[in-house]
């Protein structure tokens, strides 16, 4: 089983999602510069534990002024698999994406929607949707054969997009569309929140109207909302490490998402129980 470190970056990001707690001043507070120095020392930790893979994400890495010599140096210590999370929009500068891509084997990109207005108030970044398209053909243009992967989080604002959205995650290059349910323990994004009970039948038609045309998995869910399409649901099959410059803000933000779960009797005797992430509390979140 390949093992993987996940290495967190930091809090900041060049957009202002609004599904994003990211906003959220008790965790700008918080925010870091990050230490090169301690992420190239958890690399070497890591490799020669025989670990594989190394995912970089959080907030955004590509703002990370050191990103390209963390990639460098985890390519030097031959792990296998390079995963990126990003939102990308630093890629359509074709000279900054020919430095940092042919280092990445998997790259996947946060894009929530074909349409240009709803991506666009999603990111509250004017233009953010064509600086997407823009990007994923400098990336293809510099490397083919990299594994893109798109991360749909999925609200009120794009939900009836959805499909659409699907044909064109399909139509640029990707192999994969992995749909995250939005989690709402915030004040800043519980508004958008969109009920499993209605969104699990949206998502099993796509699958079925898509399964042979993309790769598809859906994320921070439960299963008990798609009887029969489990295999879609994304479990982690591999060892994780984490390293953040802010461990007291991810295990903080972790308490706060417990607060909003509950299980329910019938939990008790799921075969996922220990995998699932439990139901959200809608009347907690609606009267929060």
């Amino acid at each position: 089983m390949d093992k993987q470190v996940d290495i967190l970056i930091w809090l900041k990001c060049n957009q202002k999602c609004s599904f994003c707690f990211q906003e959220d001043e008790s965790i700008l507070s918080k925010d870091t510069i990050p230490d090169l120095w301690k992420i190239l020392k958890v690399l070497v930790k890591w490799r020669k534990q025989w670990y594989t893979r190394v995912n970089i994400a959080w907030w955004e890495a590509t703002i990370y002024k050191e990103l390209y010599p963390t990639l460098k140096i985890a390519r030097q210590l031959w792990y296998k698999q390079i995963k990126l999370i990003t939102n990308a929009i630093k890629f359509k500068d074709f000279d900054y994406a020919k430095k940092i891509i042919p280092y990445l084997d998997d790259l996947a990109i946060s894009f929530h929607s074909s349409d240009k207005n709803i991506q666009d108030s999603l990111t509250k970044m004017k233009g953010s949707y064509d600086y997407l398209i823009e990007a994923i053909k400098n990336v293809k243009k510099i490397k083919p054969n990299i594994n893109l992967i798109n991360h749909t989080v999925i609200t009120r604002e794009n939900f009836e997009d959805l499909e659409n959205h699907t044909k064109n995650i399909i139509n640029l290059w990707f192999y994969r569309i992995d749909y995250l349910n939005m989690m709402p323990n915030t004040s800043l994004n519980k508004n958008l929140y969109v009920s499993p009970t209605i969104l699990s039948v949206k998502l099993i038609d796509i699958i079925e109207k898509y399964k042979n045309d993309i790769k598809i998995e859906i994320c921070y869910t439960q299963p008990c909302f798609y009887k029969w399409y489990e295999e879609y649901i994304s479990w982690f099959d591999y060892s994780r490490d984490f390293l953040s410059n802010r461990e007291d803000v991810l295990l903080s933000w972790q308490e706060t998402l417990m607060d909003y779960k509950v299980t329910l009797d019938e939990c008790n005797w799921c075969k996922y129980f220990n995998d699932c992430r439990w139901f959200w509390n809608e009347d907690k979140i609606n009267n929060s």
